[in-house]
């Protein structure tokens, strides 16, 4: 009798532990998503002085089903995050385009012969 409620006990945190497994791994998806179509976002809307972010969720909302039964507010905050995110990392990057490690000294010029001609 003890072995059959402890057998049922571990099926029922097997139970728990896979949906908060599959619930866990559902968000970290859907949050990696969002890496994807708030870049998408901000191209489409280029043309914008200023990307509001509230507005942003609003519309990633509306457009993607996955993202439609979210509550407002927690995704507004995961497409805040993606957002600064993005932001940092396209910063970065121009920054480093900016500054070159290279000097044009660096390099010495080099006569290529091409064996074909146009």
């Amino acid at each position: 009798m003890r072995v059959q409620a402890v057998c049922a006990r571990i099926k029922v945190n097997i139970a728990c532990m896979s949906t908060i497994f599959d619930t866990i791994v559902q968000r970290i998806s859907l949050f990696f998503m969002l890496h994807l179509y708030v870049p998408q976002y901000m191209h489409d809307n280029e043309n914008k002085v200023y990307i509001d972010v509230n507005d942003m969720a609003d519309a990633l909302q509306k457009r993607y089903r996955d993202y439609r039964g979210k509550k407002r507010g927690p995704f507004r905050s995961m497409v805040r995050q993606a957002y600064d995110e993005l932001t940092k990392i396209f910063s970065n990057k121009s920054s480093t385009r900016e500054c070159s490690v290279y000097d044009d000294d660096d390099f010495e010029d080099v006569d290529v012969e091409v064996p074909w001609t146009y």
